[in-house]
């Protein structure tokens, strides 16, 4: 069952002093959280185009994806070289995060199948702003930053309001930081900074080909 407790995304825990000033908060885990507005208009655009382009008009499934998921789950049955995979949407990939740890631990199908009905109960309850917002927010990346808005200050030292205007740098540091989502740890700009730019190439080419 889908319940809004879950989807969201809680700031860790810290010490005050008397005037209100932080005096502790833990380093191995940093979060910033954004409400939908904060959210820069470019990597909204940035994500739908690389991660799922039907997001705005979809059920919270793309009936293509299912299509290929079964495909390809009845090719792994004859050639072990084929993984079963389908299009997840963006609503598929939040549920994933937060009720199957990611994916890992679950055997795939049926996880798939599971995560299908959730989606659809999940766009059913919540509007489509308040999905993305849940999805930016509960993102995990290297560096142990939680959520779009730390990782832009992680990376670019950079706030939301830095990334109002469409400029060339704005537009590839926001590229990059969609394309981060899919594998936090393979993208990071510090340890693989050739496999990041290969991906932001990727994320401005979908951006390209969606007219944004």
């Amino acid at each position: 069952v889908i319940d809004a407790q879950y989807l969201q995304t809680y700031e860790t825990s810290k010490i005050l002093d008397k005037n209100g000033d932080v005096i502790w908060e833990p380093t191995d885990r940093r979060i910033t959280l954004l409400d939908y507005e904060e959210i820069p208009e470019l990597y909204k655009e940035a994500l739908i185009a690389v991660e799922d382009d039907g997001f705005w008009s979809s059920p919270g499934v793309s009936y293509k994806g299912i299509g290929n998921m079964i495909y390809t789950t009845i090719m792994s049955r004859f050639d072990d070289t084929v993984k079963p995979r389908g299009g997840s949407t963006i609503e598929q990939q939040l549920i994933k995060n937060i009720y199957y740890n990611g994916g890992l631990g679950y055997e795939t199908t049926t996880r798939k199948i599971q995560e299908i009905f959730l989606a659809l109960q999940l766009d059913r309850n919540f509007t489509k702003e308040e999905i993305l917002t849940f999805y930016v927010n509960h993102l995990e990346y290297a560096e142990g930053a939680t959520g779009l808005g730390q990782i832009m200050r992680t990376y670019f030292g950079k706030t939301p309001d830095d990334y109002k205007e469409r400029t060339i740098e704005n537009i590839a540091e926001l590229a990059y930081l969609a394309g981060l989502s899919k594998a936090p740890t393979s993208y990071n700009l510090y340890t693989n900074p050739d496999k990041a730019r290969e991906r932001t190439n990727i994320v401005l080419s979908a951006m390209l080909e969606s007219g944004y």
